[in-house]
């Protein structure tokens, strides 16, 4: 099938309808008696033109004309005839992101796919037929990634549209170092480019319409003082008014409950959204309520209309303090109770502080220990301070005015967090069964830390990060896309390591590697999930926030860019424009040749009666 590089030239057939309406109004002569033919030039009838409408008749100068007008036309047009035997090869990008289901069936989606087939030459009803291009797919999510497919479109589970947010710019640059400059790239998306295109290798078409939504943009739940607390934002994106109903119903509690019986309702409200109105919403729930499911009606986008969320867990790191300096260890307890992330106990601790050195490896590899040294021959720095701000126990802390005493410049293992000088104040070493040893150096009557913005920050920091590394979920709700973590316990030395298991909420199970130190899965789908893992079950809920992506009036349907003729040269295309013209020559002389022939032979005159 050919590409025509110069389709305007087209319009030239346009002088095909002229040629035969000449054709078409001939002249029929008047017989008029004369008494002598002397006088005439031309003694033959004129039949080559006129007014007057007669049956049309095909001759073979009309059928010669409208030949030579056709070849030259095609000519004209620069047809591309693929000569080589392989395919040229196109990476086809794909917009990946969640607004590309607006519309149900009929979605950009759905319009993308047929227009990729189509721009292949893909024939479904015949399966042999040869692609015009050899394709190769890349999938613009959050991060761009190459399609595994065996050269048909990928499916749902390749090309899901499930993604918050599309990186084209990335995929188009993968594009561009995997092709090396030398192959052509397609970008279907629902939105235009964000600048004018000036890569004549790249074409991007668009199959979006500008529609309103509304969505659930944020959801939040916490714990409060009593019960726990819900935040909800609904937005009206779109130029009128917006009327729908909010339903606040209980999740069950496992997938085995029976679909029969109605969820319970906790909440039911009527809504009316000014255009482009936002709206917050804070309600309580009550204490020990399970997930609840927040949704509002149906419209042109329906992934962005539920809201999924799981209570939080309150996870609470276990804590000894084994300091006999009372001054330190007050400050300690306090430093740590005002974050709520920690429960002393001597029972199987999970963070050991002390003051005394330690002696021989801890009791169990889960155990953190943090030592405060506080030397004799200590002397008091006002800075200035090396604090790494990329390590979590120093993340946002501040030394200014600080006065902080510790021993001087000694030899030490692991990582420093905080110096002075060349002064180790804090200092982090991983051990070799997984946990760490901190070494805290300070003498707390010298010095005005504890008293400073920097100590709760220190302490707030110190019980979040061994929290984050307990067993379980970091977190419960996430939004479409994000990483999920999961932090299980080292298995025991010589034990064997079972699988783990994730549950989609469709119901698709996948076996994840056996965990080592945790399991890492990605929130794909909205609805809530299980992961089987270390001997327990965890559940985590996943929902579609993306404000950008729920607003479809910047959609729209259109094609920028283009493949240029010179690049499809380059590329195992041929123009044979040269044959039609010398097969429009070819016709020509045909023409003249006939039309002497006609032009020689003289009608017999019309003489008087």
């Amino acid at each position: 099938m050919p590409v025509f590089a110069l389709p305007a030239a087209f319009f030239a057939l346009a002088a095909i309808p002229g040629l035969v309406a000449i054709y078409w109004l001939r002249t029929r002569s008047r017989r008029v008696p004369v008494s002598s033919l002397a006088l005439w030039i031309d003694q033959r009838r004129a039949r080559q033109g006129g007014t007057r409408i007669e049956r049309f008749q095909m001759p073979l100068l009309l059928i010669l004309e409208i030949l030579a007008i056709l070849a030259l036309t095609l000519a004209a047009a620069s047809p591309l005839f693929l000569m080589d035997a392989d395919a040229p090869t196109l990476y086809v990008v794909l917009d990946d992101s969640f607004s590309m289901r607006a519309d149900g069936e009929n979605s950009p989606r759905a319009r993308a796919a047929d227009a990729v087939r189509a721009e292949l030459g893909i024939d479904t009803r015949n399966p042999f037929a040869k692609p015009r291009y050899e394709a190769r797919y890349i999938v613009a999510g959050r991060k761009p990634r190459l399609a595994e497919t065996d050269g048909g479109m990928p499916d749902e589970n390749e090309w899901s549209c499930r993604s918050p947010v599309a990186d084209i710019a990335g995929a188009v640059a993968l594009a561009e170092e995997l092709s090396q400059e030398a192959a052509l790239i397609l970008v279907v998306s629902d939105e235009p480019p964000a600048a004018d295109i000036q890569n004549d290798r790249l074409k991007w078409r668009s199959f979006g319409r500008a529609k309103p939504n509304a969505a659930i943009v944020n959801a939040t739940r916490s714990p409060a003082e009593t019960g726990e607390r819900c935040l909800l934002e609904i937005a009206n994106l779109s130029k009128e008014t917006y009327r729908a109903t909010l339903v606040i119903e209980e999740l069950p509690d496992s997938d085995a409950a029976d679909e029969s019986v109605q969820p319970s309702v906790l909440r039911e409200e009527e809504l009316t959204l000014d255009p482009e109105e936002t709206r917050r919403l804070i309600f309580s729930l009550p204490e020990g309520t399970p997930g609840v499911l927040a949704r509002i009606g149906a419209d042109a986008l329906n992934i962005d209309n539920e809201a999924y969320l799981l209570p939080e867990e309150r996870k609470q790191a276990r804590v000894q303090l084994d300091i006999r300096n009372e001054s330190l260890r007050r400050r300690v307890r306090s430093g740590l109770e005002s974050t709520g992330a920690v429960h002393f106990t001597n029972l199987r601790p999970e963070l050991l502080l002390t003051d005394a050195p330690f002696d021989g490896p801890p009791a169990s590899p889960q155990v953190w220990r943090v030592l405060f040294d506080a030397p004799d021959n200590a002397a008091a720095y006002v800075g200035p301070f090396v604090v790494d701000q990329t390590h979590p126990l120093a993340e946002g802390a501040g030394l200014d005015g600080v006065v902080w005493a510790a021993g001087e410049a000694e030899e030490y293992a692991g990582m420093p967090v905080v110096t002075a000088g060349n002064v180790p104040l804090i200092v982090d070493a991983e051990r070799s069964d997984g946990g760490r040893d901190l070494k805290w150096s300070l003498r707390i009557d010298l010095s005005n830390l504890q008293d400073a913005p920097a100590w709760p920050i220190f302490m707030w920091n110190l019980a979040q990060w061994r929290v984050s590394e307990t067993p379980g979920l970091r977190r419960i709700n996430y939004r479409l896309g994000d990483d999920v973590s999961l932090t299980v316990n080292p298995p025991p030395p010589e034990s064997v390591e079972e699988a783990a298991s994730i549950v989609s909420p469709s119901g698709v199970v996948r076996d994840l590697p056996p965990p080592q130190e945790g399991v890492y899965a990605l929130a794909e789908e909205t609805g809530v999930y299980r992961i089987e893992a270390d001997g327990e079950e965890y559940r985590f809920a996943v929902s579609a926030f993306s404000k950008n992506e729920s607003n479809l009036l910047n959609k729209e349907r259109g094609e920028w860019g283009g493949w240029a003729g010179s690049e499809l040269l380059e590329r195992g295309y041929r123009d044979m424009g040269w044959a039609l013209m010398l097969l429009a020559v070819l016709i020509l002389t045909a023409h003249m040749i006939l039309a002497a022939a006609e032009g020689g032979t003289a009608r017999p005159a019309e003489t008087a009666a």
